[in-house]
């Protein structure tokens, strides 16, 4: 048997193939404006993380005053919710490498972001303005670390750094205010 088929209406596609290269007129340089944009929408996140998780931080602990602020603040910073959800959190853990890693645009965004935190904590130490700022600072950097770290490790181990470093903190932040000096960590040697 023969087919019959029946007719179909059909585009003509002529391909063409060339060898050679593609020489520009013109080369236009891209990838400075885009890394330009780039850093600028980093320092932008940086400056948003360090509002919002401030913000976060003391709205757990809204109401309170003095010592009971300050220790509630570092229980709700070395707590077991801000270790599970870095994304909501402190920046310092997560985004410190990248800030340093980004220029002074992030550094600088990063800096009054710290230095508003640090004047938070500050004015509730009882130390002169000086000794309170050395210690907020030390403060901020033993949880940012204790919390790096504690993120890394098992449940277990992490709750007991989180405790211990918890511990010192607040010894370092009040451990002056009835007349006892704070114990030696061993790094002043």
């Amino acid at each position: 048997g023969a087919r019959v088929e029946s007719p179909e209406h059909r585009d003509i596609v002529k391909k063409t193939a060339a060898n050679g290269a593609i020489v520009p007129r013109e080369e236009v340089e891209i990838k400075p404006r885009v890394s330009g944009v780039i850093e600028e929408l980093f320092v932008e996140a940086v400056r948003h993380a360090t509002d919002e998780s401030g913000d976060w931080l003391e709205s757990q602990i809204e109401g309170l005053e003095g010592a009971a602020w300050v220790e509630a603040w570092v229980d709700a910073y070395l707590s077991d919710a801000h270790c599970a959800h870095s994304e909501s959190g402190c920046p310092i853990p997560s985004l410190m490498p990248e800030v340093a890693r980004a220029g002074s645009g992030a550094c600088s965004a990063f800096a009054t972001g710290l230095e508003r935190r640090l004047d938070r904590l500050r004015v509730r130490l009882p130390f002169d303005r000086a000794e309170a700022g050395r210690r907020a600072m030390s403060a901020y950097a033993h949880m940012a670390g204790a919390l790096m770290l504690a993120r890394a490790l098992d449940s277990e181990s992490s709750a007991e750094l989180r405790r211990d470093v918890a511990r010192a903190v607040k010894e370092l932040l009040l451990g002056q205010r009835n007349g006892n000096a704070p114990t030696s960590t061993g790094a002043e040697s």
